[in-house]
């Protein structure tokens, strides 16, 4: 080999090895930098633990005297905090500023992929909901362009399930204006009971996006599974279950009340939320999950005549869970916001149907299994998992 391709060879080797080299401390760098995120979010989710537990400790040692505050005491007393509830007087309002939009800021929530359906400002590209939804954002206060949607809607030829559901969850709508419009009279609706609310409106609405999922809505004052376990008494107008090998398991709840009154509210929702904490304990105890990476959110409804919120309670850190509002559904009971609020029906119950698949996908990744390792005291954690506390339920019955 001549002098020349022996120096080029040469060359070539020590630049390769200086490229491996700094291959290799880029490596090291992003491992460094990555601790330091870790460590970090760490630091800030024991900070907003540990200023936010004094404030919880202070509500669980008051004696309620109407329901909001009980709502706050048992909350308290389960160390759950509602980042939704701005209300005057609320644990989180009587957090300072900063801690607030620190804890709301690393709070995201569940993330959903594009729905299917169209948006009041973004319609999605497709001619099967296309022109459908240019009929639905038009619509305005006439039966006949509630007929031309809906021969529209007919029409679609798409089968995929989400498209399916939107179309379906729309057909019912405007069949209910366009051949049940007497049940929105005002005269009417004052007579409604909480069951009406659930035959009429709601139940339907809920079926028809699990109709073609593994999760069943079960209607009826029922007691949750995760409740049982734990001796208490406490029972739900709606259960989302699903068949998991051979056990049903709950996914998710709801309450409906005929009206709007902040008494109702607290109480369904002190309800569901304690029974959602209970859901999610069990979750995080009988599965693996990485809650660095992984983060469980139990879904719950709220429906209060017309309006429904769909909330989720998850853990945020060591014993330090959080309950926060997801979205507001109202039921177009009115032409005048029809497009928007059935919209919006169809995209929070598409969500909804998401969270419920995103907790079967998490139950199914592998149970908890004791470790050869754990004979010997020589456990390697390869997965972070936060601590979860007791749930704690108090039968009122001086309100």
């Amino acid at each position: 080999m001549s002098t020349n391709k022996l120096n080029k060879k040469l060359i070539k080797n020590a630049k390769n090895r200086e490229l491996l080299y700094a291959e290799a401390q880029e490596k090291v760098i992003s491992k460094q930098r990555q601790a330091l995120k870790n460590k970090q979010k760490k630091t800030l989710r024991t900070k907003q633990f540990n200023n936010t537990k004094s404030l919880l400790n202070s509500f669980s040692h008051t004696k309620p005297t109407n329901f909001r505050a009980l709502y706050y005491t048992t909350l308290s007393r389960n160390f759950i905090l509602d980042i939704s509830d701005k209300s005057h007087g609320s644990p989180f309002m009587l957090l300072s500023s900063s801690l607030r939009n620190s804890i709301v800021e690393s709070s995201g929530g569940p993330v959903f992929e594009k729905n299917p359906m169209w948006s009041p400002t973004v319609v999605l590209t497709g001619p099967e909901l296309h022109h459908v939804s240019k009929h639905i954002e038009n619509t305005k206060t006439t039966n006949r362009v509630l007929q031309v949607s809906l021969r529209a809607l007919q029409s679609i030829t798409k089968k995929d399930r989400n498209t399916a559901a939107s179309v379906s969850v729309c057909k019912f709508l405007i069949k209910k204006h366009l051949e049940q419009a007497y049940l929105f009279e005002k005269l009417l609706v004052k007579s409604y009971s909480e069951c009406d609310y659930v035959v009429k409106f709601w139940g339907p609405l809920v079926e028809k996006v699990f109709k073609t999922t593994s999760t069943i809505p079960h209607w009826g004052d029922t007691i949750p599974g995760s409740i049982i376990s734990l001796g208490m008494k406490m029972k739900m107008d709606l259960r989302l279950v699903v068949t998991n090998s051979s056990e049903l398991q709950d996914h998710g709840y709801g309450e409906v009340a005929k009206e709007c009154s902040t008494s109702k509210y607290f109480k369904d929702k002190r309800k569901t939320v304690v029974a959602s904490k209970a859901l999610l304990n069990s979750i995080v105890q009988q599965n693996a999950i990485n809650h660095e990476k992984d983060c469980v959110y139990i879904p719950y409804l709220i429906a209060m005549g017309f309006d429904m919120h769909l909330c989720v309670v998850f853990l945020k850190s060591n014993n330090f869970y959080i309950t926060k509002k997801v979205k507001t559904i109202v039921f177009p009971s009115t032409l005048e916001n029809f497009a928007i609020e059935s919209i919006e029906v169809v995209n929070g119950l598409l969500n909804l149907v998401a969270i419920c698949e995103a907790i079967q996908k998490q139950s199914r990744r592998g149970k908890k299994r004791k470790i050869i390792d754990s004979c010997i005291g020589n456990i390697t954690m390869n997965k972070k998992q936060y601590g979860i506390s007791k749930v704690f339920w108090d039968k009122v019955s001086y309100l």
